[in-house]
């Protein structure tokens, strides 16, 4: 029996107790158990945490803020060099650098429109100020991040917001430093560096000095084939198969792919999405990061070192093998979900025959796991 808790850490001071005395995970379980049941546990602390995002944004912000080492107020109002007066979401502060932080908890994405109104009110502010504009979860339209990316606007989407979340709040990060590097397992080539990553059009682009984070992000690659035979009531066999990869991302568990619209919903959704910008715009990232993961061959293993003008560091994956084997079986199962069409024998009397139909939901056993791989995306 180990004389610590393998779940919350905390030094066993009875002998063969049956439970923590802190967190209350059960010892007397085997030490595979106990590790699965430490696993689930922090998982759920991580996925309240990201619940919590969404609700209390601002406050989170601050968090991560606060955990690079900057003094923060929230709710500002501060006169601009125009006179009027004007709220500030957060003011964050460190030495001489100031910035203004705008917040919007939007499902649908950030339009243009909002980047421009920030951009005045940060104008009226002075030339001293820097500023970020956090989207949650609805991210940016396309259009947005180039008006933000050409005035020096840092763009805080979701997938930022959940990396910086669990670096400061949760500690799943490895850092780099120049002195010494890190090595990288399993992790997509680097294709651009950071002076060719960071080049800003900016007619006095000679007095801005640019910082960044190289993020190594994890995400599973899941592998799977699907075979069934099925009958109908009329013992007709239907046959149905399948193969395919699922991706999910390692932090929050969030699946990549595509849900899979049947019958009448094939056809809204084909309509919402030749109408719809915004879903297009959403569904983009998605798309690059399954082909980039589907197409490029990952490196078995690389060092990488931080500059002078930039971090880089390694985010763990948060999620359980036993959560990503359900979410991936979710997938596959919605995904392959049948309605089969069958014609009953006919009566003498029945001038037409009838069309019934029956829905055929994948049983698990007819699935297979071929692999599962962690890979990490620069």
């Amino acid at each position: 029996m180990p004389n610590f808790c393998p779940n919350c850490g905390v030094k066993i001071e009875v002998q063969n107790p049956k439970f923590c005395p802190n967190c209350g995970v059960n010892l007397q379980n085997s030490m595979e158990e106990i590790s699965t049941q430490a696993s689930e546990y922090n998982e759920a602390k991580i996925h309240a945490t990201i619940h919590e995002l969404g609700e209390k944004l601002e406050e989170f912000v601050e968090k991560i803020l606060a955990g690079k080492g900057y003094h923060t107020r929230r709710r500002v109002r501060i006169r601009g060099i125009s006179g009027a007066e004007k709220e500030i979401d957060i003011i964050a502060t460190k030495g001489s650098k100031i910035i203004a932080v705008e917040c919007k908890n939007w499902t649908k994405p950030v339009g243009v429109d909002e980047i421009e109104k920030f951009w005045a009110k940060l104008k009226d502010l002075g030339s001293q100020w820097h500023g970020i504009f956090v989207a949650y979860p609805g991210g940016f339209t396309e259009e947005a991040e180039k008006y933000a990316d050409h005035y020096n606007i840092k763009r805080w989407d979701r997938y930022l917001l959940i990396e910086e979340l669990l670096a400061v709040s949760v500690g799943r990060a490895e850092y780099a430093s120049v002195e010494k590097g890190i090595t990288v397992k399993n992790a997509l080539p680097l294709k651009v560096n950071f002076l060719d990553a960071s080049k800003i059009e900016l007619r006095n682009k000679d007095k801005v000095k640019v910082y960044g984070m190289l993020s190594y992000h994890p995400y599973y690659v899941v592998a799977y084939s699907y075979f069934a035979k099925v009958k109908d009531p009329t013992n007709k066999v239907h046959t149905f198969k399948d193969s395919g990869k699922v991706f999910i991302d390692g932090l929050d568990g969030t699946v990549l792919n595509f849900a899979p619209a049947k019958g009448i919903q094939t056809i809204k959704k084909a309509l919402k999405t030749a109408v719809s910008k915004e879903e297009r715009e959403e569904n983009k990232r998605n798309k690059k990061l399954m082909e980039e993961l589907e197409n490029s061959a990952f490196v078995k293993e690389y060092e990488v070192k931080a500059g002078e003008n930039y971090k880089v560091r390694v985010l763990e994956p948060s999620v359980s093998y036993r959560s990503i084997n359900k979410s991936a079986l979710e997938y596959i199962i919605q995904k392959n979900t049948e309605v089969i069409r069958y014609a009953p024998k006919k009566s003498k009397d029945d001038l037409f025959p009838q069309i019934r139909t029956k829905t055929y939901v994948p049983k698990i056993k007819n699935i297979n796991i071929k692999s599962r791989t962690l890979v990490f995306v620069p």
